[in-house]
């Protein structure tokens, strides 16, 4: 069962903003998705929106002024990073067989196939997993 204070970690409705500097970026975290500077599709996760697209825009990963789709995740006081991160794989996708893709930008997954297996058996997050406290 969840962990003190737990609860299922959720996700909000995701915006489009255009980005020019972090400050566009809504308050909070979760997971984000943009074309990059070479027309690949990025996504991630964060805490915190406006200092992680502060860091896109700086190096030049995110041009300023693309659009970023924000999906808010309320990690129910819950490991942010595991459920961040397979929010984040749900965004990025999955071949016919079910595998986790890779981020086409970056050329990594957000969870590899064999945690993805072990925790979403039958592509449902099991939350209830101690990996998650």
């Amino acid at each position: 069962m969840f962990g003190l204070n737990c609860q299922e970690p959720t996700t909000g409705t995701p915006t489009n903003q255009e980005v020019n500097t972090g400050a566009n970026a809504p308050e909070g975290g979760g997971v984000y998705s943009f074309n990059d500077k070479n027309g690949n599709t990025y996504g991630g996760s964060t805490n915190d929106f406006q200092s992680r697209m502060n860091d896109h825009v700086g190096t030049g990963m995110l041009p300023a002024g693309n659009t970023v789709e924000f999906t808010p995740v309320n990690t129910g006081n819950r490991s942010d990073k595991g459920a961040r991160r397979f929010f984040e794989q749900q965004k990025i996708g999955f071949d016919a067989d079910g595998v986790p893709l890779a981020n086409k930008s970056t050329r990594t997954r957000a969870v590899s196939p064999q945690k993805w297996k072990k925790y979403a058996p039958n592509g449902k997050i099991n939350f209830n997993d101690k990996y998650f406290d």
